[in-house]
């Protein structure tokens, strides 16, 4: 073979070669606060779960996506009834996007630790109805103790990824099993079925589980809850029946029984919020732990160790004996309420009629 020949055979195998690889994503001017987005809508799976979670507009989103895939002249999601899903060059994006974002959040860290003062921004995610009637509630204190700490305060079921720097701290039901997060059990949720007294007067009161057959149910479906949690109780037997009203927040599902709905499985601390919510069916109660979980890398962190610090008093089980570990039924715990502020013991009430 003489040497033009062999010039156009390598020419044919380079051409080959580069036709059965992806076209490389090339960008000039590239905007990386995009792939925060992207990586939301990939880790909620929707448009918006990811608004949700970043607390913007769906069309915001949807607007950072398009310009993203615009930049990177690919299509990086494909969109359908059930939701989105990445294409293959999406999944190469997120690899990437995926790594960066832990990086700048170590770099983060890094930077920090040079401040011994407890200030800046920490990014605490605690279970939906936990967030909204226990800790928000005591957020005044956290900023009276701290005045240059900042708190970026989420609220949801969605379990947050501690390990990717998703959150700097978090309060959860799920126990996280990666082995560079700390992690403690900072309190544990007694579960019993509760009844306002309007409904207790019009409908009667559902003394065991048996009894909630004949009861009008107002159920809780979301992300990190016991399946056992009321589905998994059964009655004679037979599972119980369908709920009336199912929801998908603690608040929503606790307002309703407040407001005698119906009756539901709520944590027994919500006896210490409201006067009028009654135990009923005794023969439930079923504990839950309850987690705190922040990075390794964010223990040396004076701001991050203010917020950990301020959890482990906000769920204190020597104050607060509704998360202590062994069960104490709400009657006896009546008492500590009148030693806490007013502010501290009811945070919701009925409507007026």
């Amino acid at each position: 073979m003489d040497y033009r020949m062999k010039r156009n055979a390598a020419a044919f195998a380079a051409e080959h070669r580069s036709l059965s690889k992806p076209a490389p994503i090339r960008s000039k001017s590239f905007n990386w606060d995009d792939l925060k987005y992207f990586l939301a809508v990939c880790d909620t799976g929707s448009l918006r779960g990811a608004a949700e979670h970043l607390g913007v507009s769906t069309n915001v989103v949807r607007r950072k996506i398009e310009a993203l895939e615009t930049e990177l002249s690919t299509a990086l999601l494909l969109r359908s009834v059930r939701g989105v899903e990445m294409t293959p060059d999406g999944r190469s994006v997120y690899s990437v996007a995926a790594e960066i974002q832990q990086h700048v959040g170590f770099l983060d860290h890094f930077a920090a630790r040079k401040s011994s003062a407890a200030k800046g921004l920490v990014r605490l995610s605690v279970t939906e109805g936990l967030g909204a009637f226990w800790v928000a509630p005591r957020v005044n204190d956290l900023i009276a103790r701290y005045p240059k700490l900042r708190l970026d305060l989420k609220c949801g079921m969605r379990v947050p990824d501690v390990s990717r720097l998703e959150c700097d701290v978090s309060i959860q039901l799920e126990e996280p099993q990666d082995p560079r997060l700390i992690v403690r059990r900072i309190a544990t949720l007694h579960i019993m079925v509760f009844a306002s007294e309007e409904y207790i007067r019009l409908h009667g009161l559902p003394g065991t589980l048996d009894d909630l057959k004949s009861h009008r149910l107002v159920h809780l479906m979301a992300d990190q809850l016991p399946k056992a949690v009321l589905d998994g109780c059964e009655s004679s037997g037979q599972p119980l029946k369908l709920a009336q009203v199912i929801v998908n927040t603690s608040s929503s599902q606790a307002m309703m029984i407040a407001e005698g709905v119906g009756v539901g499985a709520l944590p027994t601390y919500a006896a210490a919020l409201r006067d009028h919510l009654l135990p009923v069916a005794t023969d439930l109660p079923m504990s839950v732990p309850l987690w705190l979980a922040y990075h390794s890398d964010s223990a040396g962190l004076r701001r991050v160790r203010a917020v950990v610090d301020w959890l482990v008093d906000v769920f204190d089980p020597n104050a607060h004996p509704w998360f202590r570990e062994e069960f104490v039924p709400p009657h006896e715990f009546r008492s500590e309420l009148e030693k806490s502020p007013t502010s501290q013991k009811v945070i919701w009430r009925r409507s007026p009629k």
